[in-house]
């Protein structure tokens, strides 16, 4: 189509693994389940954004397990 492909992913279009953990691919290269397009230059920031949670609240807060990035492969 030649559109360029936005570098975001919402909660309603990620593809979860059976554990309902969520794995994406970065890079230049398509790849499949969730992937995010990378021209490889510059400084690459991941950002997590949660709406109406319990972290909003003062309530619970620390029984709040937040997500992880791991980087588990480099091409560069």
């Amino acid at each position: 189509t030649g559109k360029a492909r936005l570098a975001a992913l919402q909660s309603y279009q990620v593809l979860r693994q059976p554990d309902n953990s969520v794995a994406i691919a970065v890079g230049n290269r398509p790849a499949p389940g969730n992937w995010l397009l990378t021209d490889g230059f510059g400084k690459m920031y991941f950002v997590l954004t949660f709406y109406d949670t319990p972290i909003a609240s003062s309530t619970g807060l620390s029984d709040v397990t937040l997500p992880g990035i791991v980087k588990v492969g480099c091409n560069a």
